[in-house]
């Protein structure tokens, strides 16, 4: 079993300098940098930053020196590592990297100082103690991975409490490489810098937002310092592109093999040969950029000391088993093992080369993100169920995604021990979202609006019942401090239940407990009402529960109290006044059945027990029939109770109540429609002040109403427009296709001029545009020639069957038109309709290229097939509420969607308009942030 090379821990080596052997005097300062970056110049710094930039490169100029009595002997290496940052992604690999470093620099004889994971403190105290301890050294390196930023072509180190919340953050918190380079260059000892920076992220955005576009910010490409005679810069990736995690990792072990291979050549000379690795081992996709200002001739560090290895050396039997095995599982996991046992070995280097190849060639997408495991689950060495396994995470075990696998739905991830696996995307879950670590903490809370948020969220998840026990638990403790705060008024009558019910110990069906169940038509003493609810507190086996008011009704004076009454009664007056006082009963069946039983010879009826209307003024009788006498009449638009209908279905038996009277009779069938989902109903619906949408939903839903002018009247009063009908001169014969009537307007309910039978010719010379009517003129008896209103539905072609015969024109080009709710394609004029797998709507627009020449038909065309629909059902789509709609969607923009929520306040798209438009607003910190850059452009 192979472990894991132990890492010294921040404690021990963090900010500390005196790690490694004592320091010695020397000539000029090494530093080495690796970063990705992008040369972009910035135009118009503001004078104050620049102020800024030069106080924090004279600050490290002035750092304390030691003296100087000694010559150079040993180099020295700062080595910062940033992984973890508050506000910004995680660097994966950073730590990983600058520890690998800090073995081979030890091996190579350097003196190691290392920074992990500094915020603004520890960054600068950290280097400025390793420039005061570092003056007697032969060489001074930094090396530096994480997070970087460059603007005015200015490139910092960020700290990981990087917040730039303002145009001086930058400059004050983070650390100017400029400045830095400087600092090096005032030493006496030749140096390099590298830099592992240009990572993208978010924080590039909140900058531009702050400086303006003005500023010259680039965020994952950094600008390099100039480099100078004596100091050498090398950064990762020259400007233009960012850095993946996969390709700062391959420089980092293309350097480390350096190290190991090149520790003697010439410092110019190998970082130069690193360059050419790193761009070949990327496919050019990285590109080291090296100044070239550098004269000083120096190795890359001294005489490598006991503890380093060179690839000239002999691997012991041992090293050379442990590199075999790594090389023929070709896995990540394999080359980790080999080098967590011999990390300065004989064949370190290859691999490091080979792992860096091999992470590379995964084309990871970083994710970052701390993960869970949702069952047991195997990882792999590689991202393949054929791949050997490494360990078995047991459930609820939390990972870091390091990143995904392209094209594949594998993750790769790292394990809690530090090692990197395999696992396979369905096996875990992000554990923000996780229910495992919701439920930690909602478990450790005890609170109860916590646990119904919970609740909510997994209504039927693994911790669900342990949840319902927590959160009953947590009420029934406080049960009877509920219930003694419950204020009710006392009852105590006798109720009933309508259907089967439970009955709680508290007032609430999500709260309370259910104590009991009892079926429809028992019998309850109600002790009191519970106020402000809509419960009951009830009487049961001499305790108390509550039940909700709406399973419960009054028994005195009830149809249950009556069925009892007359359940086994033989009283025919008796059943009768039942039916009469309780229509709508559930037992009003069986009562009929009873009084049926009891009265054969009466004439059947069909049982009703519906609100009927009026359609128009009508005669009450006393019997069914003309020759009945009559008792009242009735007006229009009166709502009466119809408690049943004749055999024959001609007369319907209603019941009428005034405040003075109540009286019952019979009214002609024809005269009289069933009240419930009527337009009387939807129009008495409105009230007194509808809006304009209610009317035009209205007028939708019912566009053959009664009311419809009325409507039109209301929208043009509160929108100050004509919203009347409209009508087009036509010319054609028709027949009628059922007995009909000849209305003075297009309306039922006005005076009737004409009753025709059926097969009547007429001749049409006009349609209601966009509704079921078309004007008529036809021959009286008595009165000659009469023009009015009927139905287009009650006519047909004349000599036409199924609507055949007909010329139809050709409309080019194609017209587009609007159809009205419910409107129906036909496979010819007054055929068949045709199935187009879904259902027309108001506002659908259709393409219409055909006309019949009676002008009633317009023909479509669905599928390859033509169809054809009535013209009174279509609208034009020039002007509708579709065609802005259309318009709105295509332009996609703010003022859009804003301008059809003000001209149609009330239309059938107005939520998506509004959840377009709050999308697309622009932001209160976008404006703050716009105020703030005018306010700086003028100084």
């Amino acid at each position: 079993m192979r472990t894991s090379r132990p890492i010294p821990s921040r404690d021990q080596e963090a900010r500390s300098p005196q790690i490694g052997t004592q320091a010695s005097k020397g000539s000029k300062a090494l530093v080495v940098a690796k970063t990705n970056s992008k040369e972009q110049a910035l135009r118009g710094a503001l004078s104050l930053i620049m102020l800024a930039l030069m106080a924090l490169a004279v600050s490290l100029l002035l750092l304390p020196r030691a003296a100087q009595a000694q010559g150079l002997r040993i180099p020295h290496a700062l080595l910062i590592a940033n992984q973890d940052y508050d506000e910004l992604p995680r660097v994966t690999g950073a730590l990983r990297q600058g520890r690998d470093l800090a073995f081979e620099l030890r091996a190579l004889g350097y003196r190691v100082t290392r920074l992990e994971n500094a915020n603004q403190a520890d960054l600068i105290a950290g280097v400025g103690d390793f420039f005061a301890s570092s003056q007697d050294a032969s060489q001074r390196l930094v090396f530096y991975s994480g997070h970087t930023l460059s603007v005015d072509n200015t490139s910092y180190i960020l700290p990981t409490d990087a917040e730039v919340t303002n145009a001086f953050d930058l400059y004050r918190k983070a650390l100017n490489m400029d400045a830095l380079v400087a600092a090096l260059s005032a030493g006496r000892a030749p140096g390099a810098l590298l830099v592992n920076g240009g990572y993208d992220h978010a924080l590039a955005g909140d900058v531009e937002l702050i400086l303006g576009d003005g500023a010259g910010l680039v965020s994952a490409a950094l600008t390099q310092p100039m480099g100078r005679a004596d100091v050498l810069v090398l950064f990762a990736q020259s400007g233009g592109t960012p850095t993946t995690s996969s390709g700062g990792q391959l420089f980092v072990n293309l350097f480390l093999a350096s190290l190991v291979r090149d520790g003697r050549m010439d410092l110019m000379e190998a970082l130069s040969t690193l360059v050419v690795s790193v761009a070949q081992r990327s496919n050019g996709e990285l590109r080291p950029q090296l100044s070239l200002d550098f004269v000083s001739t120096t190795t890359l560090a001294g005489q490598p000391s006991a503890g380093g290895s060179t690839t000239g050396g002999f691997a012991s039997q041992a090293e050379q088993d442990a590199w075999d095995q790594a090389q023929a599982s070709g896995t990540l996991a394999g080359y980790d093992a080999y080098l967590a046992d011999y990390p300065g070995g004989v064949f370190a280097a290859q691999a490091r080369r080979e792992r860096a190849a091999l992470y590379d060639s995964y084309g990871l997408r970083a994710i970052n993100e701390t993960y869970i495991t949702k069952r047991t689950s195997n990882t792999r060495q590689g991202p393949g169920t054929n791949f050997g396994k490494v360990t078995t995470l047991s459930r609820d075990t939390q990972v870091t995604v390091i990143g995904r696998v392209s094209g594949k739905s594998w993750y790769l991830i790292e394990l809690p021990n530090g090692e990197q696996a395999f696992i396979y995307s369905t096996l875990i879950e992000p554990a923000a979202t996780s229910e495992f670590v919701i439920w930690q903490q909602v478990n450790r809370s005890g609170d109860m609006a916590a646990l119904d948020d919970f609740l909510q969220r997994f209504p039927n998840g693994r911790f669900e019942s342990q949840a319902r026990q927590q959160r009953a638990a947590i009420f029934a403790a406080e049960l009877d401090r509920r219930l003694a705060r419950l204020r009710v008024t006392p009852i105590n009558q006798l109720y009933f239940l309508e259907r089967e019910a439970q009955v709680y110990n508290f007032p609430s069906r999500r709260d309370g407990t259910v104590l009991g169940r009892f079926n429809a038509l028992q019998k309850l003493t109600v002790i009191g009402a519970v106020s402000g609810t809509a419960w009951f507190e009830v009487e049961i086996r001499g305790g108390r529960g509550f039940m909700e008011r709406s399973d419960l009704q009054a028994y005195a004076g009830s149809d249950f109290e009556a069925w009892e009454a007359v359940q086994n009664s033989d009283n025919r007056r008796a059943l009768r006044r039942f039916l009469r006082n309780f229509p709508d009963s559930p037992f009003a069946a069986q009562v009929q059945a009873l009084l049926d039983a009891l009265t054969p010879s009466e004439p059947a009826v069909i049982l009703i027990n519906k609100p009927y209307y009026t359609l128009r003024a009508s005669r009450l009788r006393a019997t069914p029939g003309r020759d009945g006498a009559i008792l009242d009449t009735i007006s229009a638009n009166t709502v009466l109770d119809a408690v049943s209908m004749t055999a024959d279905r001609a007369w319907i038996q209603v019941r009428v109540r005034t405040s003075s009277s109540r009286r019952e009779g019979y009214i002609f069938a024809n005269l009289l429609a069933e009240y419930e989902g009527s337009d009387l109903q939807a129009w008495r619906a409105l009230g007194d002040n509808p809006t304009v949408r209610e009317l035009r939903i209205f007028l939708r839903d019912y566009p053959d109403s009664d009311f419809r002018a009325d409507a039109q009247a209301r929208i043009a009063a509160l929108t100050g427009g004509g919203t009347s009908d409209t009508e087009e001169p036509m010319d054609v014969r028709m027949v009628t296709n059922r007995p009909t009537r000849i209305f003075e307007q297009a309306n039922r309910r006005s005076p009737i001029l004409l009753s025709l039978s059926d097969g009547v010719r007429v001749r049409v010379i006009a349609r209601v545009v966009g509704r079921d009517w078309v004007k008529v003129r036809a021959r009286s008896g008595g009165s000659g020639r009469i023009e009015g209103y009927i139905r287009f539905s009650h006519l047909s072609d004349e000599g036409a069957s199924g609507g055949t015969g007909l010329d139809v024109e050709d409309i080019t080009p194609e017209v587009r038109v609007i159809t009205q709710d419910g409107t129906k394609l036909l496979d010819a004029p007054n055929g068949n309709q045709v199935d187009i797998g879904r259902r027309l709507l108001a506002q659908d627009a259709i393409q219409v290229d055909g006309k019949t020449s009676d002008g009633l038909w317009y023909r479509s065309q669905v599928n390859g097939r033509p169809v054809f629909v009535q013209a009174a059902l279509l609208g034009p789509y020039l002007g509708s509420e579709r065609k802005d709609w259309d318009d709105v969607l295509q332009r996609n923009s703010r003022q859009g969607y804003e301008f059809y929520l003000r001209k149609w306040p009330r239309g059938r798209w107005v939520n998506e308009a509004r959840a377009a438009a709050q999308r697309l607003q622009v932001s209160p910190l976008e404006d703050l942030v716009d105020d703030l850059f005018d306010d700086l452009k003028k100084l």
